[in-house]
């Protein structure tokens, strides 16, 4: 029993004792004295090598690596570039060494594909990525991160045969399923949100933008969650009907030579399905009417058309009402930082939005979506200057749903 108890001891302070060497030696061979300055790094041990000599010590050799791979790639940066070549060599391996050894390393998969990138060196910053996310599942920023460097690095040349997916020809194609599966990771930013949607648009893809919107509506585990997704498929609604009806009036103009009165618009084979009716006539805009909108599982959705006839220019209530909404909450948030700080209100009118922005809570004058600035009450609160909810109230519009008022 006693020697038994002794062998294993042996045993176990051998394998410590090897792995303790080991680290030392990568890390003299790796990292530079404190009191010289980094030498050039013209060999990485074999990565298999590297995992062996590490034995149970996976998490310091991999920081040792990164300290290391950090040192080289401002080597690196300041080297001029080799002719016909690319900088950074090591860098990929490197970053695949420290990975091998701490897979769940969100940092090296990160930094080290914006070093390749820097480097243009984007084939190994997309493995890089990839094994992150086989590693990580479920983490936003490995989707989004493959699917930037193919849009905006790779851009459109040609995918090679070991990454071509159906319906997948340039990289720009291959960057649109990333950025689905970066939509799918939980509750993405607003802001991806929106640049996704922004790029779709670009590509036509108006029927996968609804499609993958109402995907994450059925999937929603919140209701708040649930009516953020149903207000971005209305949203899109009102983007397709306008659109739908500026190029239905659009093209009528480029056959007649002048655009469409509002009866004629409502009648054009376009838009017949449509059922449009003219309601009222504003000061500068006719008001239309257009039956509900349905997409997947959100409600009946009602919008109505402004449409100017003299600039043939046609508006969605709907999006004027958001775009409102955003411009008021901008505002609100300024005097209200702004009362934190003076213990007062801004003055009324003109004069305090002009107010704001000199002080630097607003960056810019909004204008409204209708035309006409804002400006503030006596209370501080933002109106339309030209006073358009009146004018619509009067033309006889419902009143906003409560999702519609914010």
């Amino acid at each position: 029993m006693r020697r038994s108890t002794l062998v294993s001891a042996v045993i176990i302070l051998s394998v410590l004792g090897g792995a303790g060497i080991g680290v030392y030696e990568i890390s003299k061979a790796l990292l530079p004295h404190k009191r010289s300055a980094p030498a050039s790094l013209d060999y990485l041990p074999g990565r298999r090598f590297i995992r062996a000599l590490s034995v149970g010590f996976d998490s310091a050799v991999a920081d040792i690596l990164w300290i290391r791979s950090i040192q080289y790639f401002n080597e690196e940066t300041l080297k001029p570039r080799p002719p016909g070549g690319k900088k950074g060599a090591l860098l990929g391996p490197m970053f695949q060494s420290i990975t091998d050894l701490d897979p769940h390393f969100h940092g090296a998969y990160w930094y080290g594909s914006l070093f390749l990138r820097i480097f243009h060196r984007f084939e190994e910053a997309l493995d890089l990525l990839e094994k992150g996310k086989r590693h990580n599942p479920g983490v936003f920023f490995y989707p989004f991160e493959l699917g930037s460097t193919c849009y905006h690095d790779l851009r459109d040349r040609p995918v090679p045969p070991s990454r071509k997916r159906p319906g997948v020809e340039t990289y720009r194609d291959l960057a649109i399923t990333y950025y689905e599966e970066a939509l799918r990771t939980g509750q993405p930013s607003h802001r991806f949100v929106r640049m996704f949607r922004a790029i779709l648009s670009g590509r036509g893809e108006h029927e996968r933008i609804l499609e993958l919107f109402e995907e994450r509506r059925a999937e929603a585990k919140t209701e708040a969650l649930k009516r953020y997704w149903e207000e971005k498929i209305r949203l899109e609604l009102s983007r397709w009907l306008r659109d739908r009806v500026q190029s239905a009036a659009e093209a009528f103009r480029s056959r007649n030579g002048r655009p469409p009165h509002p009866e004629e618009l409502a009648s054009l084979d376009e838009t017949s399905a449509l059922g449009m009716r003219t309601l009222a006539s504003l000061p500068t805009y006719a008001l239309l009417a257009v039956q509900p909108l349905r997409y997947g599982g959100v409600e009946n959705h009602e919008d109505f058309l402004l449409y100017d006839e003299a600039r043939l220019d046609i508006r969605s209530l709907f999006l004027v009402r958001d775009r409102d909404r955003q411009s008021r909450r901008t505002i609100e948030a300024a005097v209200v930082r702004y009362f934190r700080e003076h213990a007062r209100t801004p003055p009324p009118g003109r004069a305090g939005i002009r107010r704001l922005i000199d002080k630097r809570y607003l960056r810019r004058d909004f204008m409204h979506p209708l035309g006409g600035m804002y400006v503030l009450d006596g209370e501080g609160r933002p109106v339309s200057e030209k006073g358009w909810e009146k004018a619509l109230r009067e033309a006889g519009i419902p009143p906003a749903r409560e999702e519609d008022a914010g």
